[in-house]
């Protein structure tokens, strides 16, 4: 590739400027050029050398920026843009001197130049995405975040940390705004590629296992993320709804810790009163938000309606022994799970399951043509059971998933591979064999290191998140190669000083400060020819050419070099 370096000239001994043109090049001087491999021109002036090359080496923009002189920096990336508009590190440059110039919409509009012109460029992407961060671009700051770790080698905690504060803070984005335009959502748009994946469910209600409906779900998650035909939603969004619609519902706010006094249950206004604190599978809804009296109305009629229908009992409307006995049991589910954990306002969204009546609204919202519910359940003593339904959002319908997986416990995240595929099987999804061996890694081999990752999912749902951290950290002591539970870790312990620390290493990068500077080498280019400093400052050995006499030269002259410099990097 043939490169045209232009720098200004040098003055003659004579007051006037000397060009290639009008003085040859001493024998010398071409021997250097020729020993060096040279293949671009270049016109180097011993005067100032620091124009140099846009592109090869250092030039004097990424100096000034080195130095912390942004505005001048960017005078001089105007410069070497004119001259090499579509170089992707001139782009790039320009765009990080912008930002720390505070002119972020500039930088943001270079960098997305210099994304187009290198897609796969790691500081490109990171600095884009520390800009469309601070303006407010979710969405772009999200992609390029999560494009940056996946070409980057470096130790990006303050990366991975700002990726899961922006998926949590676009999922609730998302989700109120599919609130706001509920009216207006038709299941029959969403795409029929796309699935969620909700917790798991504990179909025995063992408590040892419990967390697994967590570690299970998240797996899943990733493991169908990998077949590309298929949209996976993120767990966040769907946490992000079930939270939000929770919310809504003023019963998801009463505080049941004290154990509330409720009339008897044999009452209508007994009835309500329990209803009114249980909420439906699926919406997070209170089965009865209207006054607790002994009004039989038909709002009371509905409430009980659903409640049976909820629990699979015959459902006419009217509370009997076994509707009453169920609603006993539930209410006490809820006040025993206050009493166990006081320190968070315990509500039935924590175990909801898309059913078969709530699918519709609940897909529709979250953009989800089909659910993929998994379930677990021991066997004897040291076996499980997982099995998957899917839930079809425009018709309701419910398929199993394939066949149900059975082997040993501590087997269970081998058993969750067979279940994917299933899971693929009956999506009518065929995945590709680099795709299958991506689902059939293991993300560890250790039983308990994945109890406890799950434990720390359940946790950092609760709000816990130094109890979260230390589930993370009994992970890694049972696998320190888990790299999930590494990530987890990672994030959590995340501070200011290193997202400081990376916006230094990934500047220097983008500068590059570990190679020689051009000017630099430029120079000692011109000592090897006699117009520089002389030999006892850059002459190695004997195998270095000749030093040219000055006299020959000229102070100042200008030297035309054909070819990349010495040490370069193109």
């Amino acid at each position: 590739m043939r490169r045209h370096c232009s720098v200004s000239t040098g003055w003659g001994s004579a007051g006037h400027a000397v060009h290639a043109s009008e003085r040859p090049i001493p024998p010398a001087a071409r021997r250097t050029a020729i020993r060096s491999g040279l293949l671009c021109t270049a016109l180097v002036s011993l005067a100032w050398l620091a124009v140099g090359c846009a592109g090869t080496g250092r030039s004097p923009a990424d100096q000034l920026v080195d130095r912390g002189d942004y505005e001048a920096a960017i005078l001089a990336y105007q410069a070497d843009e004119a001259r090499v508009p579509d170089d992707p590190e001139v782009q790039r440059n320009y765009g990080i001197a912008l930002f720390f110039a505070g002119r972020r919409d500039e930088a943001i509009a270079k960098l997305e130049r210099a994304r187009d012109l290198a897609p796969n460029d790691a500081r490109t992407l990171y600095f884009l995405g520390r800009a469309a961060e601070e303006t407010g671009r979710t969405d772009l700051a999200l992609s390029s975040y999560t494009g940056y770790l996946s070409h980057t080698k470096q130790d990006a905690k303050s990366v991975r940390a700002k990726v899961q504060e922006l998926a949590v803070r676009q999922a609730t984005a998302d989700v109120a705004s599919a609130l706001a335009q509920e009216r207006e959502l038709d299941a029959r748009m969403v795409p029929e590629n796309t699935v969620a994946v909700p917790e798991f469910e504990n179909a025995l209600r063992d408590e040892e296992l419990d967390v697994l409906r967590y570690g299970l779900a998240s797996v899943m998650i990733t493991d169908l993320s990998r077949v590309e035909s298929l949209r996976v939603l993120e767990r966040e969004r769907l946490s992000a709804l079930l939270g939000e619609i929770a919310l809504a519902s003023p019963a998801s706010t009463q505080s049941t810790q004290s154990g509330p006094e409720f009339a008897p249950i044999e009452t209508v206004k007994g009835t309500k009163q329990r209803l009114a604190v249980l909420l439906q599978p699926g919406t997070g809804t209170a089965y009865f938000d209207g006054a607790p009296d002994d009004a039989r109305d038909a709002k009371f009629k509905d409430a009980v309606k659903a409640f049976q229908r909820d629990q699979g009992l015959g459902v006419d409307g009217v509370p009997g022994k076994k509707t009453w006995a169920a609603l006993d049991k539930a209410v006490r589910e809820v006040v025993a799970e206050s009493s166990a954990q006081p320190d968070r306002v315990p509500t039935m969204v924590e175990r909801a399951r898309v059913t078969k009546e709530t699918a519709p609204r609940v897909g529709t919202l979250l953009g989800a043509r089909r659910f993929v519910q998994g379930t677990f359940a021991p066997v004897g003593d040291d076996e499980i059971q997982l099995g998957a339904s899917l839930l079809e959002i425009t018709t309701g319908g419910i398929q199993p998933a394939g066949s149900p997986v059975v082997g040993k416990t501590e087997s269970v995240l081998r058993l969750e591979k067979d279940l994917v595929f299933e899971v693929l099987g009956a999506l009518g999804v065929e995945p590709t064999q680099e795709e299958r061996r991506e689902i059939e890694k293991m993300p560890t081999n250790s039983f308990l290191a994945f109890m406890a990752y799950s434990r720390g999912l359940y946790l950092e749902d609760l709000g816990r998140s130094e109890d979260a951290l230390g589930a993370y950290m009994d992970a890694l002591r049972a696998d320190p190669g888990f790299t999930a539970a590494k990530d987890k870790e990672a994030v959590l312990t995340a501070t200011p000083e290193d997202e400081s620390e990376l916006d230094r290493s990934e500047v220097q990068q983008s500068l590059g400060a570990n190679s020689v500077d051009t000017a630099d080498r430029l120079t000692r280019t011109g000592t090897w020819n006699g117009i520089g400093p002389g030999p006892e400052l850059d002459r190695g050995d004997e195998t270095d050419p000749s030093i040219t006499d000055t006299g020959k030269v000229g102070v100042g002259t200008t030297l035309i070099i054909e070819g990349d410099l010495p040490g370069g990097t193109r």
